[in-house]
């Protein structure tokens, strides 16, 4: 239902790329740019959750839990050190090193860690984005990929200045990658006229059907 929008994504691993940026407008995307993998804030998370004793791409809302009972100040700084931060772009130094996590959650109190971690998703995360909104003069944010499934990073963006609208397609994860091919096919064919209401588009059942 948006007429422009910035559109991000964030997540591990896909096609080469752990993240991009893209300009909608008038039924176009445009890519921006795009952050190549290893240098993905998917992995980055996923290695304090599996540091933490949780499942990776799966449990990470558990750290995300965590992280609010913790004090970032204690490792942020060692966290931000390991990123390479430029406008509108980030790297990751030793992005596949595993044991880095362990090593924290092992000498440090877990919620700190996980707190940490947080923080420092949301300053990487949302520096990017605001780059790119001053960049353009957009206005909405259109967010997808598994690490937009974090909603207190999703809060930051939608806080930042200058955003007006913010949309999170409800399957950000890998299953939306099978909607959006089909919704691309539909845009082709010219049957998609207005915006969908919901995302229940499976078989339905009347009460007497479930009874």
């Amino acid at each position: 239902g948006l007429d422009e929008a910035l559109i991000v994504t964030l997540d591990g691993y896909g096609s080469g790329l752990s993240g991009s940026v893209s300009v909608g407008r008038g039924g176009r995307i445009t890519r921006v740019h795009s952050v190549e993998y290893p240098h993905s804030l998917g992995t980055f998370y996923e290695s304090v959750t599996l540091a933490l004793g949780f499942q990776p791409s799966r449990h990470e809302g558990k750290v995300v839990g965590l992280a609010a009972y913790g004090d970032p100040c204690v490792l942020q700084d060692v966290l931000l050190a390991r990123f390479d931060q430029r406008p509108g772009d980030f790297r990751i130094r030793e992005s596949d090193n595993l044991y880095f996590a362990r090593m924290l959650a092992s000498d440090f109190p877990k919620i700190d860690v996980a707190a940490a971690y947080q923080h420092v998703l949301e300053v990487v995360a949302t520096a990017y984005v605001s780059h790119y909104l001053t960049q353009t003069g957009m206005r909405n944010v259109v967010l997808s990929g598994g690490v937009v499934a974090n909603v207190k990073l999703n809060q930051r963006i939608r806080n930042l200045d200058g955003v007006e609208r913010i949309f999170i397609h409800p399957n950000m994860g890998d299953g939306g990658c099978g909607t959006g091919a089909a919704l691309l096919e539909f845009v082709g064919c010219r049957r998609l006229s207005e915006p969908i209401a919901d995302v229940f588009l499976g078989p339905a059942y009347d009460d007497e059907q479930i009874a």
